[in-house]
């Protein structure tokens, strides 16, 4: 998942990625890893810190459940000097999925998990992103 930044009021993402990340070390299995790669000169975005949060652990759980024999759940701000912004990119080592679910991940109720899945996670993310602006891209 890679978002680019849009027009809201200024926020550091580093922030949310912080907080978000001290949370997900406590909400995903201890066999998963989380990395980060945070420049210290990463351009404040236009949103609320919390959205960005809401959205990192979302994609940091659903990551983690991806990945149930252990992995790693990269999470990475990289500068893209060409489009002058700065890009939060949410990787992990897990199976990926076919063409055919990627279709259907920002579905509202759409989930992989059975009856254990509510398939908002991604329906939240997806609405976040578009209520601030960014864009957006799914490489299974």
């Amino acid at each position: 998942m890679t978002i680019t930044s849009g027009p809201r009021r200024q926020t550091h993402q580093k922030n949310g990625i912080r907080n978000a990340e001290t949370l997900l070390r406590r909400l995903i299995p201890g066999n998963v890893d989380i990395a980060t790669s945070l420049p210290s000169s990463a351009t404040p975005v236009r949103a609320d810190h919390t959205q960005i949060e809401q959205v990192v652990i979302n994609l940091g759980i659903n990551a983690a459940q991806a990945m149930p024999t252990g992995g790693t759940l990269t999470i990475a701000v990289s500068r893209d000097d060409a489009d002058n912004e700065d890009r939060l990119t949410i990787t992990d080592t897990g199976a990926g999925m076919d063409a055919l679910t990627a279709s259907h991940i920002f579905e509202p109720f759409f989930t992989t998990k059975g009856q254990t899945g509510s398939g908002l996670g991604l329906s939240i993310v997806h609405g976040i992103i578009d209520a601030i602006c960014y864009t957006r891209a799914c490489n299974d």
